[in-house]
């Protein structure tokens, strides 16, 4: 089964890649809202996903070891589809799921809940996610706010990157024609 794809999947991606996160180390403030979020829903495992084209990549964990995951195979994948949070209750009784190898083998997902990662151009980047190896009956709507906090949190870091590394391309551009335009070497 393929993954779903928004219909701004090109805007999407350039956002994600203008934020310079894939492929970079685990960073202490996504690590925390992955244990508050776990923390919350008495999971095992949470995550802050962001999804490319060809995979979720985890910015930030706990408990698991994996870095990224197949988007095929990526719940969070689906969560990108909509503003609100993505809830399967029972993976193995929904159809959408109940041969992912996520559900069939590690890490035995059951439960996921997964809030968006929103941009301020409305952009959905990637999630915040807790995930259960058992299945639940329903989640409280408290939970589900606080974790709509948790990804908007994480939204507000990404943001931040984003603002960052564009200050620096800017100044970086405004040194190079200051050294263009001297008539004499800078040492």
């Amino acid at each position: 089964m393929s993954a779903p794809v928004p219909p701004n999947e090109r805007e999407r991606l350039l956002a994600l890649r203008g934020a310079r996160l894939l492929d970079t180390p685990p960073e202490e403030s996504f690590d925390r809202i992955c244990r508050l979020a776990a923390q919350l829903f008495q999971v095992p495992i949470a995550a802050v996903s962001l999804i490319d084209e060809d995979r979720q990549f985890f910015k930030g964990a706990v408990g698991t070891d994996l870095r990224q995951t197949s988007r095929e195979s990526a719940f969070c994948a689906h969560t990108i589809l909509s503003d609100e949070p993505f809830i399967v209750l029972d993976a193995r009784s929904d159809p959408r799921f109940s041969s992912n190898p996520l559900v069939t083998g590690d890490p035995g997902i059951r439960f996921y809940c997964g809030a968006p990662i929103i941009t301020r151009e409305g952009l959905r980047l990637g999630s915040v996610c807790v995930i259960d190896t058992e299945a639940r009956h329903m989640v409280s709507e408290s939970s589900v706010r606080v974790l709509i906090e948790c990804a908007a949190q994480a939204s507000s870091e990404i943001e931040r990157r984003r603002s960052d590394w564009e200050s620096l391309r800017e100044s970086d551009e405004i040194l190079r024609g200051i050294s263009c335009s001297c008539p004499v070497g800078i040492f």
